[in-house]
């Protein structure tokens, strides 16, 4: 399985319950036109701020379709009352073994992304990525 070019932030909040296995989906209102299931690079913003993982996400429901499990955030998404769009099934995590932190990513003229960006613009970030060592942590199996 490939690696998509994309990474986004996530709040520490929300990276505990997907760590936990509580939260088995990424709501997004972005659609990211890849070939599914697909590896998305994941910075974890304030406190921790560093670019620490990477989710193995599965195709998107979309608003109006049925999450056929119960995890965090379902049953509002499966009611139409979330303000998300899009609801990524995280089929597995890797953690970086040495994550990068915001002072690197600085000296590479990178801003943690509020949304998205694509990683593959900066030469520097994308072979750190490329290179990086990681511990496999299998969610909890969803299908």
């Amino acid at each position: 399985m490939m690696h998509s070019n994309i990474m986004f932030s996530i709040q520490p909040r929300y990276m505990k319950l997907i760590l936990s296995g509580d939260k088995q989906v990424e709501y997004r209102n972005t659609f990211w036109n890849v070939n599914y299931p697909s590896w998305f690079y994941v910075y974890e913003s304030k406190p921790v701020s560093k670019l620490k993982y990477a989710l193995l996400l599965g195709k998107p429901y979309k608003k109006g379709e049925i999450i056929p499990f119960l995890s965090y955030g379902t049953e509002t998404f499966n009611k139409g009352n979330g303000n998300r769009e899009y609801a990524y099934p995280i089929l597995n995590i890797k953690v970086f073994e040495e994550p990068i932190g915001l002072e690197k990513l600085k000296i590479m003229n990178i801003t943690p992304p509020q949304n998205y960006m694509y990683v593959n613009r900066n030469v520097q970030l994308y072979t750190m990525l490329q290179d990086r060592n990681f511990t496999y942590l299998n969610q909890v199996s969803l299908f």
